[in-house]
């Protein structure tokens, strides 16, 4: 009815608002994709249920899952969810986005414009489920990349053809979400010989970037002596982060 339609509508805004509050008015257009896939993969958690459910009997379809309400208000939708949720809040901070799908894969996902650019954001696949974890596996892909890494037989009017991000030693390193803190974003890498994505080392490197001319400015080795809980850490690396970020 129209008073469940107006709520639904307040709850909308009053996300939107959380959205909004975390946006540096500095942030490049760049920053803005970032913080906005970083932001729906920890508020989301994907639907499996409704995933099963629709595996085995398509027709028992639970539709908020697949709007913008599963992701804004119930935080638990599947993947158009996801990149409506997307589309609607870079709409809000002037950046273009577009909705991509497979009938073959059934699933979607972003295109983004970035400097004239276009690339592939899947917001879905990169969220990692998990208490401050998340993947850039997805992130910023070519049409190449794309292709390498299972997304096939999808329509879209742009062409992704810029590998600018493909190969990107913060994507392919970080365990964690970045942190943002006076212009600059900080992550976590390993420091070990075969570059093992696991916080079961003896050290771990906080860096400290610079998007907006892109480049690494510092590296801190934090060692076994402050990493008194690694299986804590291996948990909550986002909350761990955040703590050396915010000293």
């Amino acid at each position: 009815d129209d008073n469940q339609i107006k709520i639904e509508f307040e709850k909308i805004n009053e996300e939107t608002e959380k959205f909004l509050s975390g946006v540096d008015s500095d942030f490049s257009d760049f920053e803005k994709v970032l913080y906005t896939h970083d932001y729906i993969c920890k508020l989301a958690n994907y639907n499996y249920d409704e995933y099963n459910n629709f595996s085995n009997d398509s027709t028992n379809i639970n539709w908020r899952t697949h709007k913008l309400n599963g992701a804004l208000i119930d935080h638990v939708p599947v993947c158009d969810g996801y990149s409506k949720a997307v589309l609607y809040l870079l709409n809000k901070l002037d950046v273009y986005s577009s909705l991509v799908t497979s009938d073959s894969m059934a699933h979607a996902w972003n295109i983004v414009c970035l400097d004239g650019y276009y690339y592939h954001v899947d917001s879905t696949w990169d969220d990692q489920n998990m208490r401050g974890r998340t993947s850039y596996k997805y992130f910023l892909m070519s049409d190449i990349a794309a292709n390498n890494k299972e997304h096939t037989d999808y329509s879209a009017k742009e062409y992704c053809e810029n590998t600018k991000y493909d190969d990107s030693q913060v994507w392919n390193k970080t365990l964690s979400y970045l942190v943002y803190n006076n212009d600059y974003w900080y992550y976590l890498t390993p420091i070990n010989t075969n570059n093992n994505l696991s916080l079961y080392t003896s050290s771990i490197e906080l860096n400290k970037y610079d998007f907006r001319n892109n480049k690494l400015v510092s590296t801190k080795t934090i060692t076994d002596s402050i990493l008194t809980n690694k299986i804590n850490l291996y948990d909550n690396q986002y909350y761990f982060l955040q703590k050396f970020v915010f000293l």
